[in-house]
């Protein structure tokens, strides 16, 4: 099976969610997830009311605070106990700590300079009303945001990530192979599919594929998996999550 079918096969399991996500943005924000078929150049539904919008944008601008406060570290490195007690110390060294607190700087700059709280915000959003939302950190540190419509997770009893497929409309000139271009509604497009899965030794191997071909030097194999699927409200046995609007 290649990942157009998989990834098709796994659509059909998030249609119900799909449903319910687009018409919970209709009523508040409806550009986190348009209509099926939507393009820029259509209007987007009018909720004819701003109350829904103004809760989204209050509720997610306050979660973005606690997550990424301005002008402070919102993480903290430390030595772990147990490694403490086995080098006999009480208390790290000096030199460490000023270390760590070096590092700490050089990793909020280099947040705000991959402008991460963009992001971050727009992903709190779609959480908010979408149930969900995928993430991807980018070897470039550049944090990459994708809506419900744009990708199928599987997930096992415990909730953990068992595979998850992105689909993406790129330009043909973007596309590293030569195929076949595909047209709607005017706008030339070639079908990019990225398939995440965890295999057996708990490593995450990811390519991509363009026309049922493997992209060339796509492949790769991660033991954390770049690509994060979020849930606002985790519901036992369900694959995906469903939003505060609901």
């Amino acid at each position: 099976m290649n990942a157009k079918e998989r990834y098709e096969d796994l659509a059909l399991r998030r249609d119900s969610f799909l449903d319910r996500a687009r018409d919970a943005a209709a009523l508040t924000i409806p550009s986190l997830l348009p209509p099926e078929g939507h393009t820029h150049t259509q209007n987007l539904p009018e909720p004819y009311q701003g109350l829904g919008a103004r809760c989204v944008v209050n509720l997610s601008s306050r979660l973005l605070t606690a997550l990424l406060p301005p002008g402070q570290s919102f993480f903290k490195l430390v030595i772990p106990n147990e490694a403490l007690i086995q080098a006999g110390e009480l208390a790290p060294p000096a030199e460490l700590e000023r270390g760590f607190a070096l590092a700490e700087k050089l990793i909020m700059s280099e947040i705000d300079r991959a402008n991460w709280r963009t992001a971050t915000n727009l992903s709190i959003q779609l959480q908010v009303v979408t149930g969900n939302s995928l993430e991807y950190i980018g070897p470039d540190n550049q944090l990459r945001v994708y809506r419900l419509d744009q990708y199928v997770v599987e997930r096992d009893l415990t909730g953990q990530v068992q595979e998850i497929i992105l689909h993406q409309k790129i330009p043909p000139s973007q596309s590293p192979i030569q195929t076949e271009t595909k047209r709607d509604q005017g706008h030339e497009f070639v079908d990019l599919f990225t398939w995440v899965r965890l295999n057996k030794k708990g490593m995450y191997e990811v390519h991509q594929e363009i026309e049922d071909q493997i992209v060339p030097k796509s492949k790769g194999t991660y033991d954390i998996s770049p690509f994060l699927p979020l849930r606002w409200s985790l519901i036992p046995g369900e694959g995906y999550g469903r939003g505060k609007v609901e």
